[in-house]
């Protein structure tokens, strides 16, 4: 029997991964069936631009410029560019008479402090409804860097798009 000094590392037991729930056509379809059409909107403008809850919610018509969105760096969340597909300038356009005089793009949805726990709760209510494995709004960012991945942008501007802090260089001495 093999005996290890006290100071030395234990193996650890690996255990199985988690499956993880990822995003597809069903879900789209199912969630259209169970969410309002304004939720829906949000829903699918995530998916197009893999913006977070809290900027989603706090999204201005001033950051909406042409065809990208330009969002400030806020906390926990890097300055940057996005280039807007073109279905998502749609929505926006769809979207624009409604909000007139409002500052917010998705301003009829709530007031930006609750929006984000409202999308989570709606997003859950619909999965239940939809009979779907429980999808979280990280899972419409991560469809949206899948999305990117297969159109065949580099992992660093997929990184940048979708907000994340470049990680430091590391150079070798």
């Amino acid at each position: 029997m093999l005996l290890l000094p006290p100071s030395a590392p234990r193996p650890r037991k690996q255990e199985p991964r988690r499956p993880t729930t990822r995003w597809s056509g069903p879900h789209e379809q199912a969630l259209a069936r169970h969410l309002s059409p304004t939720v829906w909107h949000a829903v699918q403008f995530a998916l197009l631009t893999g913006l977070r809850r809290t900027e989603l919610a706090r999204l201005t018509w001033n950051e909406v410029q042409g065809c990208n969105l330009t969002l400030q760096s806020r906390p926990r969340c890097v300055a940057r560019t996005i280039p807007l597909h073109s279905r998502a300038l749609q929505m926006l356009n769809a979207l624009k008479p409604a909000a007139e005089g409002r500052s917010r793009v998705f301003a009829a949805l709530g007031p930006a402090r609750q929006l984000p726990a409202l999308l989570d709760q709606a997003l859950r209510h619909a999965c239940q409804m939809g009979e779907l494995p429980p999808l979280r709004w990280c899972h419409l960012r991560a469809a949206y860097r899948q999305r990117l991945t297969e159109t065949g942008y580099p992992p660093d501007l997929i990184g940048l798009l979708a907000g994340q802090r470049p990680s430091p260089s590391r150079s070798r001495a």
